[in-house]
């Protein structure tokens, strides 16, 4: 199973007013699928799968009904498949007319533009300075980033391009959804996927106006400046 938090331990830091949650680890077991499509993953709700894990508010506390967030990856020897499902009142989207690189078809600083979900991932456990980052929104643009460095020193190369697949689907209901996927291939995590294979991340969602009157992740960051960008915080993702 997953989104098993062990017990807060140490000091905890007040960030916004909150305790910051601290875990020691949080594991999310990405599940084998050779089968499904993106769009087939998108036709499924993630609120019936135990595996899903549960998105917080970035200081740990919890997330009201009408904003409740999920997340869930599956495999094959192609692909990581990343799905998000979200309760929204409204949706905040990029104005009209917003440009797209020409070179990627990405849009660049998407997460000052509209709502996004968020997944960061670090392909080798032993170097948490090299990571990579993906964004999509209710509309179905999408960012993607090769991050390197620490800190100040910290880059983050927008010219890369990791050919992965983006689509988003917002429902009318009275309840309403945003559901939406990335198709990430592994050669982008320059990694051979195997089944117990383990990689740190973290799934985020980001709403209303400069990233964000609520953020979210599933292993709680805290707030503040770059706060998604804080490795040490990530959980476990296994491929099972």
């Amino acid at each position: 199973m997953i989104d098993k938090p062990m017990a807060p331990s140490g000091q905890e830091a007040e960030l916004r007013g909150t305790p910051l949650v601290r875990y020691n680890c949080v594991v999310h077991n990405a599940i084998r699928d050779d089968d499904s499509s993106l769009h087939e993953h998108l036709g499924r709700s993630l609120w019936d799968s135990e595996e899903a894990a549960t998105l917080l508010f970035a200081d740990g506390a919890p997330v009201p009904p009408t904003l409740a967030t999920r997340a869930l990856c599956h495999w094959n020897d192609r692909f990581v498949t990343v799905l998000f499902e979200g309760r929204c009142a409204t949706l905040r989207y990029a104005p009209a007319g917003t440009p797209t690189d020409p070179a990627t078809g990405k849009t660049q600083k998407l997460w000052d533009l509209s709502d996004v979900f968020e997944f960061f991932v670090i392909p080798d456990l032993r170097n948490r300075s090299e990571y990579r980052e993906f964004q999509v929104s209710p509309d179905g643009r999408w960012f993607d980033a090769a991050i390197s460095g620490e800190g100040s020193n910290r880059h983050a190369d927008t010219r890369w391009d990791s050919h992965s697949r983006f689509e988003s689907l917002v429902g009318t209901d009275d309840v309403q959804i945003w559901k939406a996927g990335m198709e990430i291939p592994w050669t982008a995590l320059d990694i051979i996927p195997r089944k117990g294979l383990q990689v740190l991340g973290n799934f985020y969602r980001a709403t209303g106006k400069f990233h964000g009157d609520e953020l979210m992740a599933w292993s709680p960051t805290g707030y503040g400046e770059r706060a998604f960008h804080r490795t040490e915080k990530y959980g476990i993702i296994q491929l099972s």
